[in-house]
């Protein structure tokens, strides 16, 4: 296009749109929080690719519902993935291990 030629559509300014933040801000939580590791890279950017779909589906109003409700059924997954990957394992003891735990804590007070 030559300079000054004006353009059948303005360009989209639109960066990101509120998914895509919502998502930054997760990601930008857990490391911040030193939850993420190196590995957890590729399900960070799959998030961002699907944020980013999930944004534009939003903003076209041809888009059928189905598709949104797709894509956010998707955000939500990865977002249960990353969360899930990230948080301690609390369900690793047993109720036995946690009550020996508390009876080692009643014990050494005692003492």
């Amino acid at each position: 296009m030559t300079a000054g030629q004006g353009a059948l559509f303005r360009p989209d300014r639109r960066r990101s749109g509120r998914t895509r933040a919502g998502w930054d801000t997760t990601v930008r939580a857990l490391r911040d929080t030193g939850r993420l590791e190196p590995i957890d890279e590729a399900i960070i950017k799959l998030g961002r690719v699907v944020a980013d779909e999930l944004d534009e589906a939003c903003f076209d109003l041809d888009e059928s519902r189905f598709t949104r409700n797709a894509l956010a059924k998707t955000m939500l997954q990865v977002i249960v993935q990353l969360r899930d990957q990230t948080r301690p394992d609390v369900d690793a003891l047993s109720i036995e291990d946690l009550f020996a735990s508390m009876g080692d804590a009643a014990d050494a007070t005692s003492e």
